[in-house]
């Protein structure tokens, strides 16, 4: 299933739990597993303690800024940070 999110307000939480930003069904993601946040003009990902970690073009994270079309996987669900969209052709 493909789905876009915005992360326009400038924090955004991702785990298992009803109250994040997205919700991962799936006993590989920790109830509160990684938070994404803008600070000085770019964007982080800080991994939040979560069982089973956090990696950011498979390799393995606690906190990083990320870069435009990087590929974060979360448990068995795999995202992609776009920065800006695609230029037309």
């Amino acid at each position: 299933m493909l789905s876009t999110f915005n992360v326009a307000n400038g924090e955004f939480s991702i785990g298992r739990d009803l109250k994040n930003d997205i919700t991962i069904n799936g006993f590989s993601v920790s109830r509160h597993h990684c938070l994404l946040k803008q600070e000085a003009g770019q964007f982080k990902l800080y991994d939040l303690y979560s069982y089973n970690k956090t990696f950011i073009n498979d390799n393995l994270v606690t906190a990083q800024a990320l870069k435009h079309a990087e590929q974060i996987k979360i448990g068995n669900s795999l995202f992609i940070f776009l920065s800006h969209e695609a230029a037309d052709d």
